[in-house]
């Protein structure tokens, strides 16, 4: 009898990241285009991470960044945002390699998007249950950051394959994070693996989770 949840072909391609990069920021911003936005929850819950390690905001959080108040659902700059969440992933997690503190960053956008109303009935369109708000995620992706492109499967149960293109802030690092943040919020363990584009703003995601 066939295996119906056989690994598809391209499984070996996938790997868990070491999370030991530096991410250097400007490769990152020159590729972003002029005209890329995301709102502003996501540099509430950059800031207000950041405010909660460090018991204030300092000077350095805002390097790059002109200015310091964002309303949740008003559209900035997606440049912005880059500069504020790698200069927060620095402060905020000063052990880590900046990889892996703008993963860990990444893990509170689902809760700060998910928090706003236009979040909620967004993401439990289809119910409350974390396969729900996977099938929801696209249309989450297209109002948090127009232009991006976010494409689910499911695989087998509690396995999917997530295709991320013109994600520019930082797909292979913040964004893995969220897609961990999002597994996490429903108590579950999430085991992803990855498979880099040809640009800095694609990648795959195979997702699993206990």
């Amino acid at each position: 009898m066939a295996n119906l949840h056989r690994p598809p072909e391209d499984d070996h391609e996938f790997v868990t990241p070491k999370w030991t990069d530096e991410v250097p920021l400007k490769p990152y911003l020159d590729a972003c285009p002029d005209s890329a936005t995301t709102r502003g929850t996501f540099f509430l819950h950059v800031h207000d991470h950041v405010t909660r390690e460090l018991r204030a905001a300092p000077d350095a959080l805002f390097e790059g960044v002109p200015r310091r108040r964002w309303l949740p659902f008003h559209s900035y700059p997606l440049r912005e945002f880059m500069r504020l969440a790698h200069n927060g992933a620095r402060l905020a997690f000063p052990r880590m390699a900046v990889s892996d503190g703008l993963r860990h960053l990444g893990w509170m956008s689902y809760p700060s998007f998910a928090a706003t109303m236009a979040g909620r009935v967004i993401l439990y369109a289809f119910g409350n249950e974390l396969e729900d708000v996977l099938r929801a995620a696209p249309k989450a992706y297209g109002v948090g950051l127009p232009g991006a492109t976010m494409r689910m499967r499911e695989i087998a149960p509690a396995r999917w394959r997530v295709e991320l293109r013109d994600v520019h802030s930082f797909v292979d690092s913040y964004h893995y994070g969220v897609l961990e943040g999002a597994v996490r919020a429903f108590s579950h363990t999430p085991r992803i693996r990855m498979r880099k584009g040809p640009r800095l703003c694609d990648a795959d995601f195979d997702v699993r989770w206990d």
